[in-house]
């Protein structure tokens, strides 16, 4: 199975995508480094393990692309076997890093995130990777029907997960301090919910009808290139 044959160093594309990863990994760099100087108590652990986690995936970057099979002028085959999913899985601890960063930088902020939220968040941070895997093995219109299906399922899966997830911030922001929603709050929280559902459903209407009532491939007027609706 070949997987983002874009990351190959053979490839006329493998400079662009090695200089955009090392860029992308800037961010949990400098996020984690900002956070540990504006802590008035001090940096706990978990900042301190983002920011070794981030100089971490760095070093590898640089000691893997300066390897000879790879920063030669004619990379070996072998490299272009190994390297596509050792970038793949940098840019994914990068991004898994900032957004880990981020989500708890907006409880250190007085947002106190419930269970439900913790876990749809850690959900989500294994979907988002795992869909653009299985995206990047083969073109869509040459998948098979199990893996069109599983692609349609991750793609449906994790918008109503996300849309669930901001569903819950909004409303835990419309609660007192005493935890409840006043008459005009409960109000704006019923139409966000009835939205909400609605939004799941269509979701699960779209997957449905996809998944086993339409012919596997691109569909008319769609590129030949992606999967319909892709994000």
């Amino acid at each position: 199975m070949s997987i983002f044959p874009e990351y190959r160093p053979s490839a006329d594309t493998f400079t662009d995508h090695l200089a955009r990863t090392r860029r992308i990994g800037l961010i949990p760099l400098f996020l984690s480094l900002l956070l540990i100087f504006s802590m008035p108590a001090g940096p706990g652990p978990g900042l301190w393990s983002a920011l070794g986690t981030a100089l971490g995936l760095h070093l590898l970057l640089f000691g893997a692309s300066r390897l000879p099979s790879v920063a030669s002028p004619a990379p070996s085959g072998s490299a272009d076997s190994w390297f596509p999913p050792l970038l793949y899985a940098v840019q994914t601890g990068f991004l898994a890093v900032t957004a880990v960063l981020l989500w708890r930088t907006l409880r250190d902020l007085g947002h106190p995130s419930s269970l439900a939220e913790e876990v749809i968040f850690y959900i989500l941070l294994v979907c988002f990777p795992v869909h653009r895997l299985i995206r990047s093995t083969a073109p869509y219109e040459e998948m098979s029907p199990k893996q069109v299906r599983r692609e349609l399922f991750l793609r449906y899966f994790k918008r109503s997960l996300t849309v669930i997830l901001f569903s819950l911030i909004l409303t835990d922001l419309m609660r007192d301090p005493g935890g409840r929603i006043n008459q005009a709050g409960l109000i704006r929280a019923i139409g966000l919910w009835v939205v909400t559902v609605l939004f799941v459903l269509g979701c699960v209407t779209f997957f449905v009808e996809r998944a086993f009532f339409s012919a596997p491939g691109p569909q008319p007027g769609r590129s030949e290139t992606a999967p319909p609706g892709a994000s």
